[in-house]
């Protein structure tokens, strides 16, 4: 049954029928904002409508992303977006 699929997803791959899907997945990948920024557009909207900025426990996150073999990588960056836009000497 598997080596059906392969083969059904391989013609079909090779006759060029997944072109328009690709194309399509490229530009919305293109359109995905980072960790990062997806931190300091979070600092960003908390400020704008007057919340008080998030407390989150950077060091330790740190720590546990080294532990881990840094499977916390995209914590790590929207803390740290987080955190520079709250930090941000222009912000105020």
């Amino acid at each position: 049954m598997m080596m059906n699929l392969h083969d059904y997803v391989k013609r079909h791959y090779m006759a060029g029928d997944y072109q328009e899907q690709a194309s399509a997945y490229r530009e919305n990948d293109e359109k995905v904002l980072s960790d990062y920024e997806l931190g300091y557009q979070q600092a960003t909207y908390d400020h704008e409508k007057g919340r008080t900025f998030r407390i989150y426990p950077y060091r330790v996150i740190l720590l546990l992303n080294k532990i881990s073999g840094g499977r916390l990588f995209e914590i790590v960056e929207f803390i740290r977006g987080y955190q520079d836009k709250k930090h941000d000497k222009h912000y105020f």
